[in-house]
């Protein structure tokens, strides 16, 4: 009991002493100004556009980039409540500010799609070789975190009268990508 007693005695002043001691703890110093430091969140991909009139922002799982073989593939899907929307770029060799010209087949190129689920309407695909112009420019590709940001702009002629004309544009895009050359692809 008398050993109980003198540990609970070291235990309890080891206790006291170090609450008292942060009495005089000055935490205004230099080394922290009261304000809780803001974590950065992870990078979120994003690819967004104009695709007619309306606003398209690709959902963020599944906007994607890839560089392989030369070739940076860049990729958005924006889920919709009746199928969903496909923007794919092809930029062969990417430069940071050079001008793509997208209808340099097969090096340089874009796709939309648009597919439905409900009542067995046909989607509005358009392949590569009906995108009739556009543009694409990478803005900056960093090499060491794996990240490409850019713009790009493009209109699609489907040969279905009912699908028409799509004018993709004010499209930006900042997201990691996936360089081949590091994985095991």
């Amino acid at each position: 009991v008398l050993h109980y007693l003198f540990v609970m005695k070291r235990l309890f002043g080891f206790l006291f002493l170090s609450c008292f001691g942060l009495l005089f703890i000055d935490c205004s110093g230099d080394e922290g100004s009261g304000v809780i430091p803001v974590v950065e969140e992870p990078m979120r991909n994003r690819l967004e556009c104009f695709v007619d009139d309306a606003f398209m922002e690709a959902d963020s799982l599944f906007a994607m980039a890839t560089y392989h073989e030369g070739t940076m593939t860049i990729n958005g899907y924006k889920h919709l409540s009746d199928g969903g929307q496909s923007i794919y770029v092809f930029i062969k060799v990417p430069v940071v500010n050079k001008v793509y010209d997208l209808t340099e087949l097969p090096d340089n190129m874009a796709y939309y799609g648009r597919d439905f689920t409900t009542m067995h309407v046909d989607g509005c695909i358009f392949t590569f070789d009906m995108t009739r112009q556009g543009t694409a420019r990478i803005t900056k590709m960093d090499t060491v975190h794996f990240i490409v940001s850019g713009t790009f702009e493009f209109s699609s002629e489907h040969t279905n009268p009912a699908c028409g004309v799509s004018r993709i544009r004010n499209g930006k895009f900042e997201m990691r990508y996936l360089d081949s050359r590091f994985a095991n692809l």
